[in-house]
């Protein structure tokens, strides 16, 4: 299944035949600009992306980057990363609080190799991204909204496909 646009960003899932019931093994990641972010093959517990990802959907609307939108792609990620995982001294003064919620990272396996970060300008958001191995940031500018909308949508669809499990596994007298 696939949520929003591979050419500017989109959500891909796909439940395995045998998932596991609420388990619901699977395979997952992003599509930033075209470029897949996430080991899509690896695959992973699509109940545990649920569940993580319910921080990303209560962030939606409040990922103002002001002073980060006049940054470089690197420069607005490493402020972001420097705050979040370092001693902050890549940080700029007049840096935004509570620099978590823009990183819009899944906390699971698929995801270890990545750090992305997504903020908002005026009438833009711009999503800058690097795999861990790799030197070089990437970036990607969305409409404001976007990636909210995207989110959203995955994680309504992904909560159905939880409740429909659960509620199987009950009837079944499987535990919970």
């Amino acid at each position: 299944m696939e949520y929003g646009n591979k050419t500017s960003f989109a959500v891909e899932f796909d439940l395995d035949k045998n998932h596991g019931g609420e388990w619901l093994y699977g395979r997952i990641c992003f599509w930033i600009g075209g470029s897949q972010v996430g080991n899509f093959e690896l695959g992973t517990s699509l109940r545990d992306v649920l569940f993580e990802m319910k921080y990303l959907v209560s962030d939606c609307g409040s990922r103002d980057g002001s002073t980060l939108c006049s940054l470089s792609q690197s420069d607005a990620f490493f402020a972001i990363d420097s705050l979040l995982y370092g001693d902050g001294r890549n940080a700029r003064s007049g840096m935004p609080e509570t620099p978590a919620r823009f990183d819009i990272t899944i906390p699971v396996d698929v995801f270890d190799e990545w750090k992305v970060y997504l903020f908002e300008c005026e009438e833009s958001a711009r999503i800058v991204f690097k795999k861990n191995s790799e030197t070089q940031v990437r970036s990607h500018l969305l409409m404001r909204g976007e990636f909210d909308r995207v989110i959203n949508e995955t994680y309504r669809n992904l909560d159905q496909l939880y409740d429909k499990e659960e509620t199987a596994g009950s009837k079944s007298g499987r535990k919970k």
